[in-house]
């Protein structure tokens, strides 16, 4: 899989919102994808191929943080991010099969859990555009 290589000290809002308060469940880094954990509440990293951490509840935009540390996602559809790493304008991108990646939609492989996390834009961006889809790519 080629993810998107990440350089979590440039990853930040471009759009005017803000991120949500979270509370982490184990170390996590800007830029990276991330599910909600409904029995503990806390956000762990989002892997395309486990349907129990396929649903990006958002990316990672603080400077990261360690087990049980709090930090800001952002969620919204729409939100543009600088994501800290290469882009191509209008090319589709979905959870990985690496915990907490990012990589474009033309390298998923059969069984894993299509979410989408949003479409590239100019200047190494990313748009939010979250989907989690809950099948299988065949």
């Amino acid at each position: 899989m080629s993810d998107i290589v990440i350089t979590p000290a440039d990853v930040g809002l471009v759009s005017a919102v803000s991120g949500v308060f979270v509370q982490f469940g184990e170390a996590v880094s800007a830029g990276e994808t991330v599910y909600l954990d409904s029995t503990s509440g806390k956000y762990y990293l989002a892997d395309a191929d486990d349907s129990a951490k396929d649903s990006v509840a958002g990316v990672v935009i603080s400077a990261g943080g360690a087990a049980d540390g709090y930090g800001y996602i952002a969620n919204g559809t729409g939100v543009v991010l600088t994501i800290g790493g290469t882009t191509t304008a209008g090319q589709v991108y979905v959870l990985s099969n690496t915990a907490g990646g990012i990589m474009p939609e033309s390298d998923l492989t059969t069984g894993q859990y299509v979410s989408v996390v949003g479409v590239g834009d100019t200047g190494n961006k990313l748009v939010l555009g979250i989907n989690n889809s809950g099948v299988q790519h065949a």
